[in-house]
C-alpha cells in the first residue's frame, strides 16, 4: 500500500514542477528592487481519521517583508468533504476523511508581490477495519409526528470519523414521506400514512462501509396511545422532555412528557425525584437522584400505560424504582452523576468521581457530557478517563455554557451565551473548538431561562417566560434557522413547568 501511495506522490509531484505563475504586479508596479517571497509547505502521509496540520512557516521573503498566507484545496479524493479550518495564517488543519490524495496550494505575498504557488500532496492511507452502523431501536409514533433518527451510536473500531448514509427503503402505500437530510447523523421525516416505514443506515469511515443496519418506524393514528413510549416511561435519548408536575402545589406530583405532547405523561415520581439531575440512558430508561435520600434510582413507571389526569396519582412510587450501585458513596453523600452515550455512567461523592463498579476515575472539574472512547467533556478540557489525559479546549468563544451534548464519535456540542447571543460550538476530542453557527433570538415577547438542553440534531430547547402573566414556555431554536415557542402553559397542559427542568440523553 505504501509503495502505491509513494508512486502516486511521485507522479503528482512531477505534475507540479511547472513554471511558477507569479501574480501580476499592482497597477502602479511594485516597489523598485522588491523581490517576490517564496512559499514552502511539505508533503505528508496520514491515515484516514487523522487531523492533518500543514505549516507554511518555512516560507520566506528575500527582503525580510512580513508575509500573508493564502491556502486552498485544489482537489480531494472522491466523496471527500474536507475543508480547511482557515484559508489564512501560517498553519491550517483539516480532518482526513477519505483515502486518496488531497492537493493543497499555498501562496504567500509581501503585500505587493505574490510568490510562486507551493503545493502539498497529502496521501491519506486507508483503514483496514470496517465501522459498525447502529440506526437505533424501532419506534412507534403518531402519524404526522416529526421523527428524529439518530446514528450517533454507530462507531468505528479505531475511533475514525464517520460519514452517514440513510435510506428510506420501505413505506406504506400512498406515502410521500422523505428524509430531510439523509447524509447527516440525525435526519428527520414525518410519516404521512399509518403503517410501517423501514429505514436503513450505512456508515463509512473513509475507507470501508459498514454492513447496513435497519429500524422500523410504525405510524399509528393520532389518537392512539403509543406502547413503549412516554405512556410506558420509555424515552428516546435523542429527544428533549419536560420534567414538570401535574399540579401547582408545593409538592407538584412530578410527571414527564415530550415537549410536543404535554397531555401524555409518565408519572410515578411523587415529589422525590430531583428533576434537575434526571438523564435518559441510551436504552430509554430515566435515571435520577432522590431528593430526600440522595440515592441514584432507575425510574419504572407507575400507573402506566393508562394513567390519565382524572385518575389518582399513584402511591408508593419508589417501590419499583431500582436503587443503582454507587460504591463507595454511602446514602446522603451522592453529589452528582452522569450517563454516557454508550450506557456507562459515573457518580460523585466527596471530591472524587467513580464508575459504576466503584473504581475512581481521574476527572478534574465537573463532567458535562460523557462521550465515546472514554472521553468526558468538562468546561475547560476533554478528559480521557481511561488514561487521565486532559486536553485543554482551545479556540472557544462565548461567556456562559448553557448546555452540552455528545455530537458524534469524536466530538461534543456546547451551547454558549455571550450577552444574549447564543452560539453552538463543536469540541473535538483533541480539544479544538469550532464555531458551527448562531441560534436565532427567541420569539418576540418570550424570555429564555437558564434551563436548556440540546437534542440529537443540535436544536436548542430552553424554558422561559412568555408574554402572558405567569405563562411559562419552552422555546426551540434551530441553528441559523427557526425560533419558535413549542410549548406554552397558556393552553393549560397536563404537565406544567412548575418545579421543572428539561431532560434528555447524553
Amino acid at each position: 500500500m505504501r509503495l502505491v501511495i509513494l508512486s502516486l506522490l511521485a507522479v503528482a509531484c512531477a505534475a507540479e514542477t511547472t513554471a511558477p505563475d507569479d501574480a501580476a504586479p499592482p497597477p502602479d508596479g511594485p516597489t523598485p528592487g522588491n523581490r517576490a517571497p517564496v512559499a514552502v509547505v511539505a508533503d505528508q502521509m496520514v491515515l484516514v481519521g487523522d487531523v492533518v496540520t500543514l505549516s507554511g512557516e518555512g516560507s520566506s521573503d528575500p527582503d525580510g517583508d512580513p508575509l500573508r498566507y493564502t491556502w486552498s484545496i485544489r482537489s480531494r479524493p472522491p466523496l471527500s468533504r474536507v475543508e480547511l479550518d482557515s484559508t489564512s495564517g501560517p498553519i491550517v488543519r483539516f480532518p482526513a476523511d477519505r483515502a486518496g490524495i488531497v492537493v493543497i496550494d499555498l501562496v504567500v505575498s509581501d503585500g505587493e508581490l505574490d510568490g510562486a504557488r507551493a503545493t502539498a500532496l497529502v496521501a491519506v492511507l486507508a483503514s483496514q477495519d470496517a465501522p459498525m452502523a447502529y440506526a437505533g431501536r424501532d419506534q412507534t409514533v403518531r402519524v404526522g409526528a416529526a421523527v428524529v433518527l439518530s446514528g450517533i451510536q454507530s462507531r468505528d473500531p479505531h475511533g475514525l470519523p464517520l460519514l452517514y448514509d440513510w435510506t428510506l427503503v420501505g413505506r406504506p402505500a400512498g406515502s410521500q414521506a422523505q428524509l430531510d437530510a439523509a447524509t447527516t447523523v440525525a435526519p428527520r421525516f414525518s410519516p404521512d400514512v399509518v403503517g410501517a416505514y423501514e429505514l436503513e443506515l450505512i456508515v463509512h469511515n473513509g475507507s470501508l462501509p459498514s454492513a447496513p443496519d435497519r429500524l422500523t418506524v410504525t405510524a399509528v393514528p393520532a389518537d392512539v396511545v403509543i406502547t413503549g413510549d412516554v405512556p410506558n416511561g420509555v424515552l428516546s435519548p435523542g429527544e428533549v422532555y419536560i420534567f414538570g408536575t401535574v399540579s401547582e402545589g408545593s409538592c407538584g406530583r412530578d410527571a414527564i412528557a415530550h415537549w410536543s405532547a404535554p397531555n401524555v405523561a409518565a408519572v410515578g415520581f411523587g415529589c422525590y425525584a430531583n428533576e434537575s439531575t434526571a438523564q435518559v440512558r441510551n436504552d430509554g430508561t430515566l435515571i435520577y437522584t432522590n431528593t430526600f435520600e440522595d440515592l441514584l434510582r432507575e425510574f419504572h413507571c407507575d400507573g402506566c400505560p393508562g394513567w390519565t389526569p382524572a385518575m389518582p396519582y399513584p402511591g408508593n412510587v419508589l417501590a419499583n424504582d431500582t436503587i443503582l450501585a454507587t460504591s463507595p458513596c454511602v446514602m446522603g453523600l451522592i453529589q452528582g452523576f452522569i450517563v454516557g452515550v454508550t450506557g456507562a455512567r459515573l457518580h460523585r461523592c466527596g471530591n472524587a468521581w467513580y464508575d459504576a463498579n466503584g473504581v475512581s476515575v481521574p476527572i478534574t472539574g465537573t463532567p458535562l457530557s460523557y462521550g465515546h472512547a472514554d472521553k468526558v467533556l468538562t468546561a475547560t478540557a476533554v478528559v480521557d478517563i481511561a488514561t487521565g489525559q486532559q486536553v485543554p479546549i482551545t479556540g472557544l468563544g462565548g461567556v456562559t455554557t448553557l448546555t452540552t451534548r455528545v455530537a458524534g464519535p469524536t466530538s461534543f456540542w456546547m451551547a454558549r451565551d455571550a450577552g444574549g447571543v447564543v452560539t453552538r460550538w463543536r469540541i473535538d476530542h483533541d480539544g479544538t473548538a469550532t464555531l458551527e453557527g448562531t441560534y436565532p433570538p427567541p420569539p418576540a415577547g418570550n424570555t429564555p431561562a437558564a434551563s436548556a438542553r440540546l437534542d440529537s440534531s443540535g436544536r436548542l430547547f430552553q424554558e422561559g417566560r412568555g408574554p402572558g402573566t405567569f405563562v411559562d414556555v419552552v422555546i426551540r431554536r434551530d441553528l441559523n434557522g427557526l425560533s419558535e415557542v413549542v410549548y406554552t402553559e397558556a393552553t393549560n397542559p397536563v404537565v406544567k413547568l412548575h418545579i421543572s427542568s428539561l431532560v434528555t440523553g447524553p
